[in-house]
């Protein structure tokens, strides 16, 4: 896959991706910091989670081949390494146990989420 993923580079306040927008990739932060959030109605933000160096990002969207769920800002200059969709499930198929690496992060996440709602 990293043979495959091409880097890519955000300044300090972009956007990665904003929610609703296609989501064809993952990415897995190399270096700096994300913010997962959303706005709500009456224009509150309400941040998911905060990722930095290893973490995956994009994973709901690429694996569903929904829109994003969240929208995606650097918090400081950020660089990671963008996987699009049809190359990783070409791995995934190939290799279950990447599959399961994916699964348990998400898993780990819903656990996050159920905790910030208690």
């Amino acid at each position: 896959l990293i043979g495959r993923a091409r880097r890519v580079r955000f300044a300090k306040g972009e956007m990665l991706y904003r929610r609703g927008d296609e989501g064809d990739s993952l990415m897995v932060i190399l270096a700096g910091r994300v913010k997962i959030s959303n706005i709500t109605d009456d224009a509150r933000e309400v941040v998911l989670n905060f990722l930095g160096p290893g973490d995956l990002n994009g994973e709901i969207a690429v694996l569903d081949g929904k829109g994003r769920s969240a929208d995606a800002t650097a918090l400081e200059p950020t660089e990671a390494a963008l996987i699009h969709r049809r190359d990783l499930f070409a791995v995934l198929e190939r290799h279950p146990a990447a599959l399961l690496g994916i699964v348990g992060v998400l898993a780990s996440k819903l656990r996050m989420a159920s905790a910030m709602v208690e």
